[in-house]
């Protein structure tokens, strides 16, 4: 029964090892192939599933020769990929925040980054104002109203905005 074979190519950078086919064979035609001899050539079902754990492959290269990885290794590659998990689960919450809303006298308005902006703006340059609300009218905010407004917003905003550890 023929099995395709795999060869180990070291990467400098994470996961630090690909798996490129060099094809299939059978044992006797492995054997007598130019590939028999690379210790770095493994049969598919040797090659680690996943590929990836924690971002790196669980197999390494040393002296051209794979071995495994130690627990040790796989711990510190564990906490490494457990913070840039959180941070690219921070850096997503920005798209919720933008499709998001927060209500104030009964009405709904948006937080895209455009109003977020905007809210920032009249904080900073009181005056009455008007602003879209999420029906797509026009909502007159009294200077008087601001702070009630904003308060409604920033609210809101901490409760999507909260971090996740």
């Amino acid at each position: 029964m023929k099995q395709t074979y795999f060869n180990a190519i070291a990467l400098a950078d994470k996961p630090f090892i690909s798996w490129i086919s060099v094809g299939s064979f059978t044992p006797e035609e492995f054997a007598a192939s130019e590939y028999a001899d690379d210790p770095l050539i493994i049969p598919e079902d040797e090659v680690p599933f996943p590929y990836n754990v924690f971002g790196v492959c669980p197999k390494k290269i040393v002296s051209g020769v794979l071995e495994d990885r130690s627990p040790a290794e796989m711990a510190v590659f564990e906490a490494e990929w457990i913070i840039e998990d959180s941070l690219k689960l921070e850096r997503r919450k920005k798209q919720g925040i933008d499709d998001n809303k927060f209500s104030y006298d009964g009405q709904y308005f948006p937080m895209d980054e455009v109003s977020r902006l905007f809210y920032l703006a009249i904080e900073k340059n009181r005056c009455n104002t008007k602003i879209k609300t999420m029906s797509n009218t026009l909502y007159s905010l009294l200077d008087a109203d601001i702070d009630d407004f904003l308060a409604a917003y920033y609210s809101r905003l901490l409760t999507i905005s909260q971090h996740t550890i």
